[in-house]
């Protein structure tokens, strides 16, 4: 547990004589701007849970990773249940706290004491709890709250439980005090209906980045068309479906045949191929045969030989035969053996010459040609089906590969001399604006480029990236923004764009001073890295500032007096 910010203030109540509407957000209206000064009634009673804002309450504000808290609570006293009013957030999705068990434990800076209880669910993220503080003096007090299968805590500190003795100067409240400028009131059930989100403005590191128009281009490599090289009727293959739109296909893989009608150029070329090939497997047929019958021979004569010499050095060991009888039979055996290897190699030649020369049955009785896939991917167009007429290099089959597209992009030829080399960026898709991707480069692929020359035409110069595309967010033909990293920055306050409104080429944003309080800031702005942009005026580290519901919050600041300035629990 940890709070990133720890605002406290007084609420003080406020009379119109005149309410007015201006707009209804379903059935809440939109606050007023709110007065710098104001009075107060120090007689509070919060029971009634009828209030308005102020009215002699005080407030605290407090943030942590996952939760929001603004809470309402009178002067405390020792003795008495003290009643606080609990605006529950969750801080990233701005929505309220709902059913879900708090429970509260809180402490004296000095001393064993510790209290605890539950909060009282009174609707949607307004809870109550209402402690009783046994002795005056400075509290901590400490919430715990589900948050998706955990627990997360904020604590108050620093509560000032006050004694008799000090208690006097609470109970007149005659002198106006001064609020703060131009404060915008918007109740939490108001935000919550938006909803309005809020982050910390915070210092980080940024890389400065320019937003540059760009597009995925089709590419031999991502859209191919599979054409025929002659003239014929289409057919698929036997026992093979024909292709169907949507099939998977891999490169060089067949995926029709056509057959050949007339007696065209290619047609005559290929039966003058074909009669070669089968003259030439009946040489390689009759040679295959000799060579066979040759190793025959050759093995028969090697086994006379083995036996012989077998015999003789038996022989030998006898005393009945020579010496020089037996190696010469020995070298008689080496010899058959020899021309033995010989004629195999030569059969096995001849009959894997004979293999090569095979053609495929079905195109030699029809004379067709195979029609095969150019690229690997899936088939998105049908152009010709089994039995159409076609003209050589007529389109039959479209294939579409997006696993690697290509991105370019157009930079000004001004900006030329800031890019780096090679160059590097994010991009983003159309309908998730602000939502930025990395480029994921392939293997084997070219490295980004920037393009040596210019376009007369638009006086930009084209960039190049190949990219990955493993969840197929990037279609060929899709525009899109290529953020060109030109820069970078250390420890700069920074903000999201989205909190950022342009009113009449002026930067405005709204902080949030406590949980229904907040302020217009002019900011001047920096670089920016297409989610966030350096604040160089206008924001600090730490304050907060409205990211989403920026423009309900300006409504708010337009509606006028009066308008919105009570809430009911």
């Amino acid at each position: 547990m940890f709070s990133l910010k720890f605002f406290r203030m007084s609420v003080f109540s406020i009379c119109y004589s005149t309410i007015f509407s201006v707009l209804f957000i379903t059935g809440c209206s939109l606050p007023h701007q709110e007065p710098a000064s104001h009075d107060h009634d120090c007689a509070a009673d919060v029971h009634d849970h009828g209030h308005g804002h102020g009215e002699g309450m005080e407030s605290i504000s407090l943030w942590t990773d996952e939760l929001e808290l603004f809470t309402e609570f009178p002067s405390l006293v020792p003795g008495e249940a003290q009643e606080f009013l609990l605006h529950l957030t969750y801080v990233k999705t701005g929505l309220p706290v709902q059913n879900v068990p708090v429970v509260f434990t809180a402490s004296p800076h000095e001393g064993d004491i510790k209290i605890n209880g539950q909060g009282e669910a009174v609707r949607s993220g307004i809870y109550i709890i209402a402690p009783v503080f046994p002795e005056s003096g400075e509290w901590s007090l400490t919430l715990e709250v589900p948050v998706q299968g955990s627990v997360a805590a904020i604590t108050m500190d620093d509560l000032d439980v006050l004694g008799e003795e000090n208690t006097h100067a609470h109970e007149h409240c005659e002198e106006e005090v001064e609020g703060p400028a131009n404060a915008i009131t918007f109740t939490k059930e108001q935000q919550w209906v938006i909803p309005v989100v809020t982050v910390s403005a915070d210092t980080g590191t940024l890389v400065e980045r320019r937003k540059l128009p760009a597009f995925i281009p089709a590419t031999p490599d991502t859209r191919n068309i599979a054409t025929t090289p002659v003239s014929g009727l289409t057919f698929a293959q036997k026992n093979i479906p024909f292709p169907r739109v949507g099939d998977t296909v891999t490169e060089g893989q067949i995926l029709a045949l056509v057959v050949i009608e007339t007696m065209t150029g290619a047609s005559l070329a290929r039966n003058a191929n074909l009669q070669s090939i089968q003259s030439l497997q009946v040489e390689l047929t009759a040679r295959a045969i000799e060579t066979s019958g040759d190793a025959a021979r050759a093995r028969a004569l090697t086994r006379q030989h083995a036996i012989a010499l077998n015999r003789s050095e038996t022989l030998l060991e006898a005393g009945a035969a020579s010496q020089r009888e037996v190696d010469t039979l020995r070298g008689t055996l080496a010899e058959a053996r020899a021309a033995l290897e010989a004629a195999e190699r030569a059969t096995a030649q001849a009959q894997e010459a004979l293999q090569k020369t095979q053609v495929d049955s079905t195109l030699q009785q029809t004379s067709s040609i195979i029609v095969a896939a150019p690229i690997s991917g899936r088939i998105t167009h049908v152009i010709a089906g089994p039995g159409t007429r076609v003209t050589e290099g007529d389109p039959l089959f479209e294939i579409v590969n997006t696993e690697v597209v290509m991105i370019e992009a157009h930079a000004p030829e001004s900006l030329v001399a800031t890019l780096p080399t090679p160059p590097s960026g994010v991009f983003e898709i159309p309908g998730t604006p602000g939502k930025l991707h990395d480029i994921l480069l392939p293997e084997n692929a070219p490295s980004p480029w920037i393009l040596p020359e210019v376009d007369t035409a638009t006086r930009t110069i084209p960039i190049l990236f190949h990219a990955a595309n493993p969840e197929k967010i990037l279609r060929i033909g899709m525009s899109l923004n290529l953020w060109l990293d030109i820069n970078h920055v250390e420890k700069e306050v920074r903000i999201p764009n989205t909190a950022v409104i342009d009113e009449n080429g002026i930067s405005i944003v709204y902080v949030m001073l406590e949980g229904e309080s907040f302020q217009k800031r002019k900011v001047r702005l920096g670089i920016t890295d297409g989610v966030y942009s350096e604040v160089l005026e206008g924001v600090y580290t730490g304050e907060r500032v409205v990211s989403h519901g920026a423009y309900t919050v300006r409504l708010a600041s337009l509606a006028g007096a009066g308008l919105g300035s009570a809430h009911v629990h």
